[in-house]
């Protein structure tokens, strides 16, 4: 009678053992440095980093939180960003994914973040803007229960290209607009 038991160690059975979470020596997650950024308009984000602490140059892709087919969430990240790369499965001959960006001294969280700590907070960086594209049938909406006494009233301010002034713009909910130039 033979015993299930081989007095030869099978080697691809521990291979495949000790590929597996909790005890993989690969890196599943790592800080990295931005050190270039590109848009393919076909693969998307490409971004070149440096894996800290090791130096190792790669390739990763940016990992967008809300993506499909001509659409999605784009959130930049620059050159010198400190970044969190991932690679799935502990491979990265996958591709590598750029998921997210991190705040830290040189680069702290913008003062609305820190005074309202509990509040969901888009900060946009000066001198970016904030584009809400919305296709087809879609609706923008603002609002809530504590909404303020100008509920429907959308405000705006621009230059005017002709007397170099600045205009304020109001829209209310009768889709009459009043604007009203004033000297800087």
């Amino acid at each position: 009678m033979r015993s299930g038991i081989s007095r030869t160690p099978d080697v691809v059975r521990m291979s495949e053992a000790l590929s597996r979470p909790g005890i993989d020596p690969r890196i599943w997650a790592a800080e990295a440095l931005v050190r270039a950024v590109h848009v393919d308009p076909e693969h998307g984000v490409l971004v070149d980093v440096t894996i800290l602490p090791d130096g190792i140059e790669e390739t990763a892709r940016l990992a967008p939180i809300y993506a499909g087919s001509g659409w999605g969430l784009h959130l930049p990240v620059k050159v010198d960003d400190t970044v969190l790369v991932v690679a799935p499965h502990g491979n990265s001959d996958y591709g590598l994914e750029v998921v997210a960006r991190r705040w830290e001294k040189a680069d702290p969280p913008p003062a609305s973040v820190v005074q309202y700590p509990d509040d969901v907070v888009l900060h946009v960086e000066p001198g970016r803007s904030l584009r809400v594209v919305v296709t087809g049938a879609g609706v923008v909406e603002f609002g809530g229960a504590g909404l303020t006494p100008m509920d429907g009233v959308v405000t705006g301010a621009g230059i005017d290209p002709f007397t170099g002034q600045t205009y304020y713009a109001l829209q209310s909910a009768s889709e009459v607009v009043r604007a009203k130039q004033r000297a800087l």
